[in-house]
């Protein structure tokens, strides 16, 4: 910036330099030489004043597009290396430092495997396909993971690998009901996880598809974890509680959620638990590698809870039709308002009709909404 104006500075003074030299030697004989030095001087001043300010101007302009420009750069850096770690250790890789992971048998970890997607890919002519399809389905685990606030660890072949933590909220302070918040977070996108097989399984045309399925298997326990690598880092996680994680995804049934003792033990610590989640005893584990055995359950949503999402969502849809059909009615009766004398009947009729339909909704709000045709057929 400095060589810039300096440069605009040695061409605007000599210029003024030429015009003064003009002056003595041409223009001093006919006019007063002391005015038109001060009118030309002031002039050129004036001039180098605004070519320097101009060019300021434009110097912080470019800067600030700059800066603005360098901020977004970061943010889409810190975004993409946000998906690749936990949002606490984007300042551990920033400062290059190593730093570990401890939670002591609260993180609640979700192992979910394919089960027929082998015998699938086989079928396809083109092994580009089975990346393809694979893709679809983790993509659409992905958006579970953002909708449920979860993290995505990693995959691996036709594993998928998530944990409750997702680094936004300090280890320190993490609360009862925020490891209670994660556990509800995994189990929820265990279950959708499932639903969403069944989707890509009804939108299949290969006879081979109708095999494919997924199991799950939760557990809440100790877990180690950590950056891995300098070069192509990688968020990984060790301890007892993944290898009874690992161990419960194994002998999960396919097509159910499989949750360990610990699990349902802090799920059904709140009154949510009981009402939400339905808990059928599966059997216990052994785990010969940490000497113990574990008891498991398969975890279904509550007929109950789901009987009362889906009343609700009636309730919103019948409160709408209600306003959609005064809203109607209102207008129907300012139209035959204006149509005069001839249309009286005609307002009368509608108006004891639309009472009627309005009186049929109200009844039929409370379980679901049913077409009382035979006032219509009498009709």
């Amino acid at each position: 910036m400095r060589n810039v104006l300096f440069r605009h500075f040695i061409v605007t003074y000599s210029i003024y330099m030429l015009s003064w030299i003009f002056t003595v030697t041409v223009l001093s004989t006919g006019f007063s030489y002391q005015i038109i030095q001060f009118i030309i001087g002031q002039i050129m001043y004036a001039i180098l004043l605004g070519v320097g300010i101009h060019h300021r101007e434009m110097i912080q302009r470019k800067s600030m597009n700059y800066e603005r420009i360098l901020n977004v750069e970061i943010n889409k850096t810190n975004d993409l290396i946000s998906k690749l770690v936990p949002f606490h250790m984007l300042s551990v890789i920033k400062s290059e430092k190593r730093q570990v992971d401890e939670f002591d048998g609260n993180l609640t970890l979700l192992f979910a495997d394919m089960v027929g997607f082998q015998q699938l890919t086989k079928s396809f002519k083109d092994a580009r396909d089975s990346v393809i399809l694979l893709s679809k389905i983790f993509s659409r685990f992905d958006q579970l993971c953002d909708e449920n606030r979860v993290y995505k660890v990693y995959t691996y072949g036709s594993k998928y690998v998530v944990m409750g933590y997702t680094g936004r909220r300090e280890k320190s302070k993490r609360a009862k009901a925020v490891i209670l918040e994660e556990a509800n977070g995994v189990i929820q996108t265990g279950l959708e996880m499932i639903d969403t097989i069944q989707e890509f399984k009804e939108q299949m045309q290969n006879e081979l598809g109708q095999y494919l399925d997924i199991k799950v298997g939760i557990h809440t326990g100790h877990v180690v974890a950590g950056i891995i690598g300098s070069k192509v880092v990688r968020y990984d996680i060790f301890g007892q509680g993944v290898v009874i994680g690992n161990k419960i995804n194994a002998v999960s049934p396919a097509g159910n959620v499989t949750v360990s003792e610990e699990t349902r033990q802090l799920v059904m610590s709140q009154p949510e638990g009981a009402r939400d989640y339905n808990f059928e005893p599966f059997g216990k584990v052994d785990l010969k590698m940490v000497n113990r055995s574990i008891m498991t359950y398969l975890v279904k949503k509550n007929e109950e809870a789901s009987n009362k999402e889906l009343e609700d969502s009636h309730n919103s849809y019948g409160d709408d039709l209600l306003d959609d059909q005064s809203q109607s009615s209102d207008r129907s009766n300012k139209s035959l308002d204006n149509a005069g004398s001839i249309a009286s009947k005609s307002k009368s009729s509608v108006h004891t009709e639309s009472v009627e339909n309005v009186g049929l909704l109200k009844k039929s709000r409370g379980g679901g909404f049913s077409v009382d045709k035979s006032n219509h057929d009498s009709d």
